[in-house]
């Protein structure tokens, strides 16, 4: 939520578009696998103003950091398929095995077999996400 308000602080996030597509373009994540509010920006504004209202604050004497802190706090869910999740762990188990190889000088073939594996996991996160 943090990029979320930055841009909204800085004028550059439109209060017409909902919160989820704001978060899933400023964090590259798919629409799908976001659990959050459907309200526009504005609306998520109004609300979270109304609600530290509600909760005593004076808005026109409220530091800046209560405000970030309230519009950061906003829960996120991000229900990433098991399978994305499985191959980005492979992922990560093969670049190290790679960099074991690399340095405990394995032959050409087993770091380069390692290398082929490696961008197929790649390539197939890049379509799956």
């Amino acid at each position: 939520m943090e990029k979320l308000w930055s841009s909204y602080v800085s004028g550059n996030l439109p209060l017409s578009i909902t919160m989820k597509k704001a978060y899933s373009e400023a964090y590259n994540i798919k629409l799908d696998w976001l659990c959050m509010t459907e309200e526009t920006v504005g609306d998520f504004i109004q609300r979270m103003l109304s609600e530290l209202q509600s909760s005593g604050y004076d808005l026109d004497v409220t530091d800046m950091e209560v405000l970030q802190e309230k519009f950061i706090s906003e829960k996120v869910i991000i229900n990433t398929p098991v399978p994305y999740t499985e191959l980005s762990d492979a992922l990560v188990k093969i670049k190290e095995q790679i960099k074991e190889s690399i340095s405990s000088d394995y032959p050409e073939n087993v770091v380069a077999t390692l290398q082929e594996i490696k961008e197929k996991i790649e390539l197939q996160l890049a379509i799956m996400g």
